[in-house]
């Protein structure tokens, strides 16, 4: 997808987490995974925290070739094919009941990972990172040919188009509507079809400013997939971060192939006369 004039200068893409694990006095374990061993971890839409999130419209209308065709694709024979064919057309059966009754399961035909432009947003810090007692993490970003994109080690994804290798994972900006894409056809519709439904969220998440990588399951190889070397460029602690565990991750930062010698190591801190924060290095 094409970078829009409002991605042009873009150079990080935010991850927030929450620092402290459950039992409490450790870092949590998936936050630290990130920063020590550059895990993205590529999740089944199924399990995001907004019911509408990826959440289908589907329709079913088609003629009987394509319904023919739709079977055959999926390896069902043709016999049955063919038994299902005369089911529709004498009205025993109609295209519809066809439909899977799960359709989450067709959501998770992808995985997708999330991160915002957004480094200070007082709400992504109470919602993501345990009420501005976590981190927000940076993670550089690339432009190949018209996208955007993370460098991932080879080998982890498939080649996602003619033009992308596969450690170039492309970061799609979210759009925020009111209304759920129009319905994906289950008989005719194809992958990037689906990609309306991972793309797209209410207005009432604008305020995220989320970027999505998508990722087909048939092309995750390794998950979760490893950063290149060098692509975490900023940490930033929270502003009731624990002292005791962000001097533990900083150790972690310290030692980390991961995050760039060049790395700013950030503090969030409250504004006195405005509801916002603002960044000091730590």
């Amino acid at each position: 997808m094409a970078i829009r004039w409002r991605d042009r200068g873009l150079s990080i893409l935010y991850k927030y987490r929450p620092l402290e694990s459950k039992p409490p006095g450790q870092i949590d374990p998936y936050t630290l995974r990130i920063i020590q061993n550059g895990e993205i971890f590529l999740a089944a839409p199924s399990s995001f925290n907004d019911p509408f999130d990826c959440r289908l419209r589907v329709s079913a209308t088609a003629t009987l070739s394509q319904i023919e065709k739709y079977f055959l694709l999926r390896g069902v024979p043709a016999p049955i094919v063919q038994q299902n064919i005369d089911l529709i057309r004498n009205g025993t059966r109609r295209p519809q009941d066809y439909v899977p009754s799960n359709l989450k399961a067709v959501s998770d035909l992808n995985r997708v990972y999330c991160l915002s432009r957004e480094s200070q947003n007082v709400l992504l810090w109470s919602h993501y990172a345990e009420d501005h007692t976590g981190v927000c993490i940076g993670i550089s970003v690339c432009r190949h040919m018209r996208s955007l994109c993370i460098r991932l080690e080879p080998r982890h994804i498939a080649p996602l188009g003619p033009h992308l290798a596969g450690e170039l994972l492309p970061a799609v900006r979210v759009r925020y509507r009111r209304k759920i894409p129009k319905p994906y056809n289950i008989f005719t519709g194809n992958h990037d079809q689906l990609k309306p439904f991972v793309l797209t969220k209410s207005k009432a998440w604008k305020y995220e400013r989320e970027y999505r990588m998508i990722v087909p399951k048939s092309k995750v190889l390794v998950n979760p997939a490893i950063l290149q070397h060098g692509q975490i460029d900023v940490v930033i602690f929270g502003c009731n971060c624990s002292a005791s565990l962000q001097s533990q991750l900083l150790n972690v930062i310290r030692a980390s192939p991961f995050v760039s010698p060049a790395a700013k190591i950030l503090k969030c801190n409250l504004d006195r006369s405005r509801y916002q924060l603002y960044l000091t290095p730590v």
